[in-house]
């Protein structure tokens, strides 16, 4: 059964929270929590698209008064635009139209421990926007938001209008992009249409439809929203029924935060590589690729579990990847002759880190493809090549004279 999550900004923590658990019990959820995560936090969200190449609009971030003229200074002074980071509908959001009163809204906010961030104006947007609804890799809608008279914040609960608007295949390309540097497969990308192009003023992982399903006359919104349908398919888990954070009637125990299909897909893709190693005599058999592409699986799963956060999952992956070199350089051999021996076989062991890897962020059926891929091309396509083709016969695969 997928999981649709919309979570309200006033319960995020919990929100996520819930959703992890159903991750843990391999239910399929069309954004994930880490995503979910990613696209509340502001500045987090605009550091991700800047490390994309999205245009976005120059933003600082300082948490010190005597920070604040560079910091207004960094965006080209007044008017400049002030946030909090976790505000929502317009809520925390003030435009500062003298270097002045920057400085003291700035200075009030510091003054309250609040953490917000400061933007430039982009006067030429004329306090209006672009809400673009995103689902996989298409927009499916979009309508432009007029702020009110006298008001520059163009959110519908701020009193904005809005109208059926057809954007242009760079504001298409752009919304997108935005959408998948946060992770999210279901987004309302909100534009700002700028000297410089369209620029990503905010990433939403809880767009409401129904707004967007009134102004479609065409009704894209109800018959594109089957785009999605197919990847909702690709990884459905049986229904279930949860009971005190546990499963009823389940057909094998609960093993959270791993999953059983997950595990088959590791059992799968090791012993499909390491029957190709068994069968030419190496040392990493059957057993050995197996118990590497879930001991893999289970550390890249527990460190997922144990924080949001993608520099501790990417510094757990490469605890991995250095202990797997470890592994792998054991196996690598010389003999008397000066030929090396072995070297396949740790490069074999790396890819089953990277597969095992793959599984635990859950792209458990790409791994069992990439699997097929270097079995059918690399470990067995090689080899054909090699045997039928001489000049590839040098080297490493050069007969003893």
């Amino acid at each position: 059964m997928p999981s649709f999550p919309r979570i309200g900004s006033d319960i995020t923590f919990y929100g996520c929270s819930v959703l992890r658990q159903f991750e843990m019990m391999d239910v399929f959820s069309v954004n994930q929590s880490i995503a979910i995560s990613r696209s509340r936090d502001k500045l987090r969200s605009l550091q991700l698209l800047s490390r994309k190449g999205v245009g976005m609009p120059i933003t600082g971030f300082a948490s010190k008064p005597d920070d604040v003229p560079d910091l207004i200074k960094m965006v080209g002074g007044a008017p400049l635009v002030i946030k909090l980071l976790e505000g929502t509908q317009g809520i925390g959001v003030v435009l500062a139209e003298t270097q002045k009163a920057a400085e003291s809204v700035i200075e009030a906010f510091m003054g309250l421990k609040a953490n917000i961030m400061v933007q430039e104006f982009i006067e030429e947007a004329g306090g209006a926007d672009i809400r673009c609804f995103v689902i996989g890799d298409k927009v499916i809608a979009a309508m432009k938001r007029q702020a009110a008279d006298g008001e520059f914040r163009s959110n519908l609960h701020r009193g904005g209008s809005a109208t059926l608007i057809r954007i242009s295949p760079e504001e298409r390309k752009t919304a997108v992009a935005a959408a998948k540097a946060m992770g999210l497969s279901v987004a309302g990308v909100d534009l700002l249409r700028s000297k410089r192009g369209p620029l990503v003023m905010e990433v939403n992982s809880s767009p409401g439809a129904g707004r967007h399903r009134k102004r479609n006359r065409k009704g894209h919104c109800r018959t594109d929203c089957r785009v999605h349908r197919k990847a909702c398919n690709q990884e459905r888990a049986p229904p279930f029924a949860i009971s005190v954070g546990q499963e009823k009637n389940a057909m094998w125990p609960d093993i959270a935060p791993f999953a059983w299909s997950s595990l088959l897909k590791c059992g799968i893709c090791g012993a499909l590589i390491g029957l190709e190693r068994q069968l030419r005599g190496k040392p990493v058999g059957i057993r050995t690729s197996t118990l590497i592409i879930v001991g893999t699986y289970c550390f890249i799963t527990l460190g997922r579990t144990l924080s949001d956060s993608n520099a501790d999952i990417a510094r757990v992956m490469a605890q991995v990847i250095t202990g797997i070199g470890f592994l792998g350089a054991g196996g690598v051999m010389m003999n008397r002759d000066g030929q090396i021996h072995g070297v396949t076989s740790a490069a074999v062991v790396w890819m089953l880190a990277a597969l095992g890897v793959t599984i635990g962020l859950g792209y458990g059926q790409s791994a069992v493809i990439m699997t097929g891929g270097v079995m059918i091309t690399v470990l067995l396509g090689v080899d054909k090549l090699e045997n039928s083709l001489r000049f590839l016969q040098k080297g490493v695969h050069a007969p003893l004279v």
